[in-house]
């Protein structure tokens, strides 16, 4: 009678290395799916914050910053176009010009701030490691001009959003937010900003304002 050999055969080794291989593409799947949801969440929370932010600023002078101003309501400004745009917002909110070697005294965007108030501080997670905000290139903002309480988008804009809120939602959901496609258009904030897609962050479809709401017809 032969001696039972102890510990696994060839077979039962490539089984387990297998069941093991699958369960950890199943954990790094998951992973990824909470890590991206927390730079979302992340992300989403700096915007709101920046939007109080920018109501204190309206508060003191009276307006929102000049350079917000110069497109129509409903039509975004980007932070990115011109470039001097994420310097005025910078410097509408610090009070101080930033540069490579940090923040510092200057009066190239007073027009923006002339008090030189601080309203927000502006933390290192704001920014990427070249020193420009997170996702500047595709930051939007908008702005109710007219001081009604609301911001009518305009018609390209809406079509924009439905696009890429499409890669997200279900047909059924798509639909019915199109059926209420006057009620979209109308947000009722006085200032929003915004994110649709950014290749660098992989961030998309990010809003200050509750975007769920128009999802549902109550």
């Amino acid at each position: 009678m032969k001696k039972k050999k102890n510990g696994f055969t060839l077979i039962e080794l490539l089984v387990v290395i297998s069941i093991f291989g699958i369960l950890m593409g199943l954990v790094v799947s998951q992973l990824g799916g909470v890590l991206g949801t927390s730079e979302k969440t992340k992300m989403q929370s700096i915007m709101r914050t920046w939007v109080i932010k920018l109501k204190q600023y309206k508060t003191h002078y009276g307006y929102y910053p000049p350079f917000l101003y110069e497109s129509g309501e409903g039509v975004a400004t980007m932070l990115n176009d011109p470039q001097e745009n994420q310097n005025r917002f910078l410097f509408s909110l610090k009070g101080k010009e930033k540069s490579e070697a940090g923040w510092s005294e200057g009066n190239s965007f007073e027009d923006e701030n002339r008090d030189l108030k601080e309203f927000h501080s502006f933390s290192d997670d704001e920014f990427d490691g070249e020193g420009n905000l997170i996702a500047y290139e595709s930051i939007r903002i908008l702005l109710d001009h007219d001081r009604d309480g609301a911001i009518v988008m305009d018609n390209s804009l809406v079509d924009e959003i439905f696009s890429s809120l499409s890669l997200e939602y279900d047909d059924s959901q798509m639909e019915n937010l199109d059926s209420l496609r006057d009620n979209f258009s109308l947000i009722n904030e006085d200032i929003a900003i915004f994110i649709l897609s950014d290749e660098t962050t992989n961030l998309s479809n990010l809003f200050s304002w509750d975007i769920e709401k128009y999802l549902s017809s109550d």
